[in-house]
Parts: C-alpha cells; sequence; structure tokens
C-alpha cells in the first residue's frame, strides 16, 4: 500500500512540476531561513555552558550611591573583597580574582611580539573554571607568582614543536615568566578569552597596581555551595561595604555566569558583550517562528487549493472500497513525505549560506554546531565515538556508490557521494573503501568520481 502511495506522489510531482516546486521550494527556503536563525539562536545561548560548575559561579556587581542617588553598576571591585567574603560566609566555597592588563611585550629568544590576550588571576580559576590543560598539573601551575600559562596556539607560535614546559618568556624587557602549563585554546563560546594566563601576584610585584580596598580594578567571582540560590547569598552581602566604604554607600549584586554574555550592560566590563543580547535572541527566535508558520500556511494553503482537482481519485478509491482512514493515510503521507523531501532541499540551502552567514554574524556555526556545543552530548567530540558517527554517515554515501550501472548515467551522483564523505572530515570516512579523505581535498564532484574508479 505504501508503495503505491509513493509511486501516486512521484507521478504527480512529475506530472504538475510547477505547481510542486512552488509548493517544496517555498516551505524549503522557509525552512532554511529558520534553521539559519535557530543556529544563530542556539550559538547565543551556548556561551559558558562547557564550564562543569556553571550553574554555582557568578560574578560580583558592584554599584555606587551619590547623594542617595543610585550610579550605574559596574564589573569591577577591589581585591580584598573575594577573600574577605569566602571567611565571612559558608555559602561561598571559592572565589577568584582576574584582571586584563593592556598589551605587553612576550620575548622569546629573537620573536618578540605584543599581546593582548594577558589575564592574571588567582589559581583557583583552574579549579571553578573548566579550562583543562594539555600539558602541566593545574593543581600547582600558578602556585609560583611568576609562572604562566599560554595557549597551545600561543606554544605553537612562540615554541613551534618543542615542548614549552620550563621555557622562559621575558616580558617587557624586565621581568621573566616560566611556562608550566599548556591550555587548550578556549571555545569561541566563551566571555572569557585569553591566551596567557598569570598569577595575581604579577599585578603587585610587576605592574604596580594596588591591591587594597580603595581600588577597583579587578573582576571577582564566586563559587556558591551545592543547595545554596545566588539570591540567598545576594542578599546576605548586598551591604557587606557598608563597613569599609560607608553605610550606604556602595552595594553589592550577584550576575550569574550564564547571564554574563547576554546580559551585561555595565561599566569597566572587559568579559561581557556590553548590551543586553538576549533581547536580540527574542526578537530573532519570534522571526524564525513567523517565517516558517507563513511557510507552512502557505504550503496547507496550495495542497488545499489544488485538493479539489483530485475529487476524481478520492471518488474512484471510494468506489473500489478505500475507506476513510486509508485516504487519511494516503494525503497525509504525501504531506509529509512533501515535507521531507523540502527539509533535505533546506539543509542544502543552509549548507550553502552558511559560509556567507558566518561572515555576515561573525560566528563560526555548522550543522553540527548544536551537538558539539550541547554539554549532555559532548560525547560527540569523542574521537572513538565521532569516527562511529561517521560510519554511519558514510553507509549512505556508500550505499549509493554501489547501485546503479554505466558511467555516464552514475557519474554525477556517484561523484556527490563521494564529496559528501569527504565534507565529514573524519579519519576513517570511507569506511567501506579504506580511503584516506584528505586525497580529495579541492576536487569537484566529477573529478572525485575519476578519482574513485581509478583505484585511488
Amino acid at each position: 500500500m505504501f508503495k503505491n502511495y509513493l509511486k501516486i506522489l512521484l507521478r504527480n510531482i512529475k506530472r504538475h512540476k510547477g505547481y510542486s516546486f512552488i509548493n517544496i521550494a517555498g516551505l524549503s527556503v522557509g525552512m532554511a531561513c529558520c534553521i539559519l536563525i535557530l543556529l544563530w539562536v542556539q550559538d547565543e545561548l551556548s556561551y559558558d555552558n562547557f564550564h562543569s560548575n556553571g550553574d554555582r559561579i557568578c560574578r560580583v556587581i558592584r554599584q555606587e550611591h551619590y547623594s542617595g542617588k543610585p550610579q550605574k553598576k559596574g564589573a569591577r571591585v577591589t581585591a580584598p573583597l573575594g577573600p574577605a567574603l569566602k571567611a565571612e560566609y559558608s555559602e561561598i566555597v571559592e572565589y577568584v580574582r582576574m584582571g586584563r592588563p593592556s598589551r605587553r611585550l612576550f620575548q622569546y629568544q629573537d620573536k618578540a611580539v605584543y599581546e593582548r590576550n594577558l589575564c592574571l588571576a588567582d589559581s583557583s580559576l583552574l579549579k571553578m573554571f573548566t579550562f583543562p590543560l594539555v600539558k602541566g598539573d593545574p593543581e600547582t601551575a600558578l602556585s609560583d607568582p611568576y609562572a604562566m600559562i599560554i595557549s597551545d596556539e600561543v606554544a605553537l607560535k612562540y615554541f613551534g614543536n618543542e615542548d614549552p614546559i620550563g621555557k622562559t618568556l621575558t616580558v617587557q624587557q624586565s621581568f621573566d615568566v616560566v611556562i608550566t602549563g599548556v591550555m587548550k585554546t578556549i571555545p569561541r563560546n566563551s566571555h572569557l578569552k585569553f591566551d596567557f594566563l598569570g598569577s595575581f601576584e604579577l599585578f603587585e610585584k610587576e605592574f604596580g597596581w594596588g591591591v587594597g580596598w580603595g581600588n577597583i580594578n579587578y573582576t571577582t567571582y564566586l563559587q556558591i555551595a551545592d543547595g545554596a540560590s545566588f539570591e540567598q547569598v545576594e542578599a546576605k552581602i548586598h551591604r557587606y561595604l557598608d563597613k569599609h566604604q560607608g553605610e550606604g554607600a556602595v552595594s553589592l549584586f550577584l550576575q550569574p555566569l550564564k547571564d554574563i554574555y547576554l546580559r551585561s550592560d555595565f561599566n569597566y566590563d572587559f568579559t561581557g558583550s556590553g548590551g543586553f543580547r538576549s533581547t536580540y535572541v527574542t526578537i530573532f527566535s519570534m522571526i524564525a517562528f513567523f517565517v516558517l508558520a507563513i511557510a507552512c500556511i502557505n504550503f496547507m494553503n496550495l495542497s488545499t487549493a489544488r485538493s479539489g482537482k483530485r475529487a476524481k481519485e478520492v471518488g474512484i478509491r471510494k468506489v473500489v472500497g478505500a475507506d476513510k482512514v486509508q485516504l487519511i493515510k494516503q494525503f497525509l503521507g504525501e504531506s509529509i513525505v512533501t515535507a521531507i523531501l523540502a527539509l533535505a532541499l533546506a539543509l542544502l540551502i543552509v549548507e550553502v549560506l552558511l559560509p556567507a552567514f558566518n561572515q555576515l554574524s561573525g560566528k563560526q556555526i555548522s550543522l553540527l554546531s548544536p551537538l558539539e556545543s550541547n554539554p549532555s552530548i559532548r560525547f560527540i567530540n569523542d574521537n572513538t565515538t565521532h569516527r562511529c558517527y561517521c560510519r554511519k554517515l558514510s553507509l549512505v554515501a556508500s550505499l549509493i556508490l554501489s547501485t546503479g550501472k554505466g558511467v555516464e548515467r552514475n557519474m554525477w551522483i556517484r561523484g556527490e557521494a563521494l564529496w559528501f564523505q569527504k565534507r565529514t572530515r573524519c579519519s576513517s570516512v570511507f569506511a567501506f573503501h579504506n580511503t584516506d579523505y584528505r586525497h580529495f581535498d579541492g576536487l569537484q564532484p566529477t573529478e572525485l568520481y575519476t578519482k574513485y574508479e581509478s583505484g585511488l
């Protein structure tokens, strides 16, 4: 029965080419627009989701009052605040202070470069936040004031293939730091971005920054205990600075980590986005919904307008014994198959438009971005699982490669299948052909087919 329904659907598509094109193309364009917008929305919402303690980390926000009038909130506080809060409140289990000096000259042998992405922080940063080290011990990497952790990209830039651990970098031609760790490059969906991580003690020892109650130069993050809430802790510390800076002069607030990128509009904020990006997320989500709704309404209207022309077919089916349920299954099945075809075309449109969309939005989004950034399914990045996943993808292409007779008839299809396999970018992408995908970089589908036929 299903085979008969599918055959009728394909015949109708072939017989009414113009209607079918308008119906499928209209729905696929609407789906493509919705998918592109939702990919952007998902990327915005994914910021800082990779931290294992993210639900218990917050940032301290400061608000001053002049003549009884509250001023705009600021994201910087004094250096002694973090240790004092941890010592006084049991709900606060850890803190980290950090600051961002201006660009500094780093030198190794004859290579000297001005670097901007320098951050100095307490050693507890590696405990609170999930910034794994490729080399070095996170427990002791920042125990020395002149120790420094660098990203793997910086390690490659300065030291090439040499082991950077124990090597020395000269800063501002005035003091040396020793490389004690190499961390993975920080994910793009992090509001904290740095390539050099040094000890907080360097602010006082080498940079001349004050670390007293009167120096408001640092950002402080707190990690609260399990079972405590940000509201409870905020209520306790709200007037904590009254005893240091006068009653009612300064108020303290807490901002959850996952709100920093989306909902930050504070003075002296070197880590946030500088605006309420959550508003744009809401607006674009609504736009995606309306675009998809309009496409679906258009699809239903075209299907309804054409239903009258199929009255004879319905009548004949009833005469030969078809009941109401069978007719519903037929027309509902046709709509589902048509929607699946439109979705496949929409995914192709999205894949084609993604480079231009990324350039316009300043993102690095792919169709697999929701999988890669979701902590609950982060296993997709595991090499073994990723290879198994790609083998399943390559099965589809391999089946296409093994079908059909004659080179002329199947050259384009088989070349496209090889191109698809190459695009999966896995070490064992040709699971059924034992082929290295790197031989196919830069080749067009017909050229790929020629390589495949020649036995490469």
